[in-house]
């Protein structure tokens, strides 16, 4: 009997501890949006960054040909 209800509470705290973490509260969503807006910002980043090195080197090549 004992072993019953220590996995009968055991399998309740699992599932409430299941539901509670499903829901994303407003600082959570907020906080997922700022990731999502960092990480864009560094990809349009880094293809400048790309776009510059490319117009660099055509530059210097113009200059020394």
């Amino acid at each position: 009997m004992k072993k019953t209800l220590s996995y009968l509470f055991i399998i309740l705290a699992l599932s409430f501890t299941i539901i509670a973490c499903e829901k994303q509260g407003k600082m959570e969503e907020m906080g997922g949006k700022a990731d999502e807006m960092m990480e864009d910002a560094g990809d349009k980043m880094k293809d400048m960054n790309e776009e510059l090195k490319k117009k660099a080197k055509e530059a210097k090549e113009a200059v020394t040909k």
